[in-house]
């Protein structure tokens, strides 16, 4: 047997009688943006009424209304269809959960494509979300006649459009307060290692920010090294490469490591050396969230919630900060990066 419905639509003004309010009011208690403007008490007693009823807001009517279309674009690189990181996920996992306690839907695109512009030719999203790692954004560009908001996820796209913003990780202070702990922990020949800064942008922000750290400390007679390669994994050539840091009269006696695995190498290329290198005292690890404690971890799911509150505070005609920095945090053990893989 079919479902049989009610023939009489029920109205928001049918909901306003029953609750002894406005009809300005009840569409304010089912709008994210404008819940401030109703008491906390007041909507749910509203939301109530209406379930009662069986009332349901008409999101085209809202549409139609407001001039938009409560979708939101999520741009991710074509290359992600085979291959993904664990990292690039819990982003995308940050958006959208950030996304779903609101009126907004996600729409989720692979690259920058015909269907793509055909939606935006449409209005069919009132925005975009950009996730992505590489140096070359220029496919962006594309994006930029559409004049919609777009928000950069993990990457930092520079330009004076208000329409415009960034998100991603605070590299620099990670790398300036790390070197500046292994100097106060006496180490006179610091090592950095990471991938090199063509694979992403992240590593050449890392790149760059150790150059301009190496400056600082050019007068406290502190020796800087560099160990750069060019794969996310370890090789026979890589330990090799790593025995050169830690024999001959200077070996390093601290390092930045940029990776789990990667530490896993340095520590046991630093042993065979008689170099003992113990973790957050001379030897700091960074990664995106590897169980590899204790160390120095992206927040990516907070990265993800801030992207989206970027977009919703463009779309509501707010202020944005053209560059949102999401600091590193210390993760000791499993817990840690447990509480910060959800939205409070």
């Amino acid at each position: 047997m079919g479902i049989i419905r009610n023939k009489a639509t029920v109205t928001r003004n049918d909901v306003a009688r029953a609750c002894g309010v406005s009809g300005a009011l009840v569409s304010y208690a089912f709008s994210d943006t404008a819940q401030n403007k109703v008491k906390p008490e007041t909507r749910e007693k509203i939301l109530l009424a209406a379930r009662k009823l069986g009332y349901r807001p008409s999101l085209i009517g809202r549409c139609l209304k407001n001039n938009c279309s409560y979708n939101v674009c999520i741009l991710l690189p074509e290359r992600f269809v085979s291959a993904m990181s664990l990292h690039q996920l819990r982003i995308f996992h940050g958006v959208c959960m950030a996304i779903q306690e609101t009126e907004y839907r996600p729409m989720v695109f692979f690259g920058v494509n015909e269907k793509l512009f055909k939606t935006l030719e449409e209005n069919r999203v009132d925005g975009i979300i950009v996730l992505d790692s590489a140096n070359d954004l220029s496919y962006a560009d594309k994006l930029l006649d559409y004049q919609i908001p777009l928000v950069f996820a993990n990457v930092e796209y520079r330009s004076d459009s208000p329409l415009i913003a960034s998100v991603r990780s605070d590299h620099e202070k990670l790398v300036r307060d790390r070197i500046a702990d292994l100097v106060k922990n006496n180490c006179k020949n610091i090592l950095q290692v990471s991938a090199c800064g063509s694979l992403c942008q992240p590593n050449y922000i890392l790149k760059q920010e150790f150059e301009k750290v190496q400056k600082q400390y050019a007068a406290e007679n502190i020796r800087f090294h560099d160990m750069t390669f060019r794969q996310y994994d370890v090789t026979d050539d890589l330990r090799l490469k790593a025995e050169t840091f830690f024999s001959g009269d200077t070996p390093c006696d601290g390092v930045l490591v940029d990776g789990g695995c990667f530490a896993d190498m340095i520590v046991e290329a630093a042993q065979r050396h008689g170099i003992k290198l113990e973790r957050n005292r001379n030897c700091f690890v960074s990664c995106s969230q590897e169980a590899n404690f204790p160390n120095w971890s992206h927040n990516p799911f907070r990265l993800g919630c801030q992207a989206w509150e970027s977009m919703q505070n463009m779309l509501n005609g707010q202020k944005v900060e053209k560059l949102k920095l999401i600091p590193y945090f210390l993760a000791e053990n499993e817990k840690d990066l447990e509480d910060n893989s959800r939205i409070d």
